[in-house]
């Protein structure tokens, strides 16, 4: 996997114009830069290239083969099946990344629930029992976590209550 620049290379250039691109001597092509070749001591021959859009129509980035087994150069044949491929590949992307976001909503939901929990648990299950007073109290927080907060508590003739929000 490698990040390239929209419009810079081979990937760049197929990303920019959103088609497949059958590049059949990299070294005549001014897009190609033998930098990685050089780095790695492949020698780079024939490129595919195909963009991978997403269901909404978004790039999702490309997919490139490189030297044709056998050698040779790529035919439309070997574009029409790489092109085939790329869509099924950027649907299991977009699958792979609606799963994660899916994913990512979850832990979000239930931290909520064990902060909510957490903050329930703050709250005092009784009140004092007192002839003279009636005592009750609901918090509903807005969201599933609020800041708000209350106690209450008798000492010897005094009752004592708190109430706290947090903004």
């Amino acid at each position: 996997r490698a990040r390239v620049a929209v419009g810079s290379g081979v990937a760049g250039h197929v990303a920019q114009t959103g088609r497949v691109l059958n590049v059949p001597d990299a070294y005549r092509d001014p897009r190609f830069s033998p930098e990685t070749d050089r780095q790695t001591n492949f020698r780079t021959r024939s490129i595919l290239c195909a963009p991978l859009f997403g269901h909404s129509g978004q790039l999702l980035g490309v997919i490139q083969v490189l030297n044709k087994a056998g050698g040779g150069v790529f035919t439309s044949e070997d574009e029409a099946l790489l092109a085939a491929f790329a869509s099924h590949a950027a649907l299991a992307l977009d699958r792979a990344q609606l799963v994660e976001s899916l994913l990512e909503k979850q832990r979000i939901e239930e931290g909520l629930r064990r902060a909510h929990d957490i903050q329930m648990a703050m709250l005092p299950r009784r009140f004092p029992q007192r002839r003279e007073l009636d005592l009750a109290a609901e918090l509903r927080p807005a969201r599933s976590v609020g800041g708000d907060l209350y106690d209450v508590f008798v000492d010897g003739d005094r009752l004592w209550f708190m109430v706290g929000d947090v903004s």
